[in-house]
């Protein structure tokens, strides 16, 4: 096993990991941020089995990726969580595009970014972590990037939540917190291990929920459904004067 830190939204988290390469996945650790008096993080042998019968490769970069939801677990001790979205910056405010791979976040993104040039910056583009901090929810860069690896823009309180997915048309509506549950609760990251973090999980998604409006975007064809969310959102006098 390889030791080593990483560090989450200003907290220092060990990591025991199966590879050494594993280690250089990550950016080296804030020296000023403080060690989590926690034990190491590490995959188990049932996480790893589950990785390797997904069909991902026996190598450090899986470890990397699947250490994900431990993380996350972890983080939720000190009110952070890590989710699946795309975190986007705008307004001095943080946007998340929440939907499963493939469906259309890094497409969303780029065209956002398109059609306001120089507006739109990507704090994370896959998993960014998020952090309560009373009554508002900021919105963190984490090492997992996305493919693209997209990121670089400072943390923000959140402005808003924007649920993705593909449809007949397009089209943003507004979503109240029953409409919003059930697709946001499965993007949060999580090992599922035990009921404590899942019910932890809920009680941030409350928060979440409760701090920000929801959309929900239905995609047909793009840039159609993104003018959608510059008119409906991006555009809006009464969102860029809060």
């Amino acid at each position: 096993m390889t030791n080593f830190i990483i560090t989450l939204a200003g907290h220092s988290l060990p990591i025991s990991a199966r590879y050494a390469d594993t280690a250089r996945c990550f950016p080296a650790p804030d020296p000023d941020a403080p060690l989590a008096a926690i034990p190491p993080i590490a995959l188990s042998d049932a996480d790893w089995e589950e990785s390797l019968r997904l069909g991902m490769p026996d190598n450090a970069h899986t470890e990397y990726s699947t250490l994900t939801a431990n993380c996350s677990d972890a983080l939720l001790a000190f009110d952070c969580v890590i989710l699946h979205a795309a975190a986007l910056r705008w307004q001095d405010r943080a946007w998340l595009i929440v939907a499963p791979s493939g469906v259309g976040k890094s497409t969303q993104t780029k065209t956002l970014q398109e059609l306001l040039p120089g507006q739109v910056t990507v704090i994370c583009g896959d998993r960014p972590v998020l952090v309560r901090r009373g009554s508002e929810i900021w919105v963190h860069p984490s090492p997992w990037n996305g493919k693209e690896d997209w990121h670089g823009a400072e943390a923000a309180p959140l402005g808003g939540l924007i649920l993705l997915k593909r449809g007949a048309e397009n089209r943003l509506y507004a979503l109240n917190e029953q409409e919003a549950i059930l697709p946001l609760y499965a993007a949060f990251i999580q090992t599922y291990a035990t009921t404590e973090t899942v019910a932890q999980v809920a009680a941030f998604e409350d928060a979440l929920l409760r701090a920000v409006p929801t959309w929900l975007l239905v995609s047909n064809t793009v840039p159609d459904s993104t003018r959608c969310l510059v008119d409906g959102i991006f555009s809006s006098s009464e969102l860029q004067g809060s």
